[in-house]
């Protein structure tokens, strides 16, 4: 019998430890990773590829809905019991097709009619794990940008350059900016092998970039179609002219 694979997703740490003991009492179960945030249970099931999640969806950031429907996209094979407090949602939550809908508190009996069931599935599944839909191309691929008012899933191919200014970080693209207090950091390890990080506070989309222009201490880096710049140090300077001439 395959062991039923499982990530917790809630940010209440007292109901993540009541979940948690639940599973722990049932055989063929691993809970094999924890989210408190929508964002890390997108993350967890990339890394971790469940076979099933138990996940909240009042949430910091992006709630459990959002972040299933992403998760689904990644992964359509995935099972998902929503754990809530709140009923007003499972209309909203058998729409993206989830496994089971569990009104808190969490009865033992509720959870283990649905564990049972999630292992009934689990064995017809091939004997290899879940995989995870291929990583689309960098012009397919998208980035999720966390705002103080919404989830923002923005295409890599669309981003001209990112900068930071002041706490926040800045998002350029054609149509629109998006604002994060992200680190540039963070934000970096999200990009494609297209990008660079031209300078302190400016990460560019080579792909985009129209002109380089030396100015000063620092180099003026332009973009087709898009008034405001980005700037590169000059120390930067040989790798993305060295990078910009080899993709032609």
């Amino acid at each position: 019998m395959s062991t039923l694979q499982v990530v917790i997703a809630e940010d209440n740490s007292n109901a993540r430890d009541i979940l948690t003991r639940f599973l722990e009492t049932f055989e063929q179960v691993e809970i094999i990773g924890a989210a408190s945030d929508g964002e890390q249970l997108v993350r967890l099931v990339l890394q971790k590829r469940p076979h099933l999640v138990l996940a909240d969806i009042n949430m910091p950031g992006m709630s459990g809905l959002e972040a299933v429907r992403e998760c689904l996209r990644l992964l359509p094979e995935l099972l998902v019991v929503f754990v809530t407090a709140y009923d007003q949602y499972a209309v909203e939550a058998f729409e993206i097709h989830a496994f089971d809908y569990i009104v808190k508190p969490v009865q033992f009996v509720r959870l283990a009619q649905v564990i049972e069931r999630a292992k009934r599935v689990v064995q017809t599944l091939p004997a290899s794990p879940p995989q995870v839909q291929s990583v689309p191309a960098e012009q397919e691929a998208k980035i999720m940008i966390q705002s103080s008012r919404a989830i923002h899933f923005v295409p890599l191919e669309d981003i001209l350059f990112i900068e930071k200014m002041g706490r926040k970080t800045v998002v350029h693209t054609r149509a629109a900016t998006f604002e994060t207090y992200e680190s540039l950091a963070s934000v970096m390890k999200k990009l494609g092998p297209g990008f660079v990080q031209s300078h302190r506070a400016y990460i560019i989309h080579l792909r985009h970039v129209l002109t380089i222009k030396p100015s000063g201490d620092s180099v003026i880096v332009q973009f087709y179609d898009y008034e405001p710049t980005a700037f590169a140090s000059r120390d930067k300077l040989n790798e993305i002219m060295d990078r910009l001439v080899s993709s032609y």
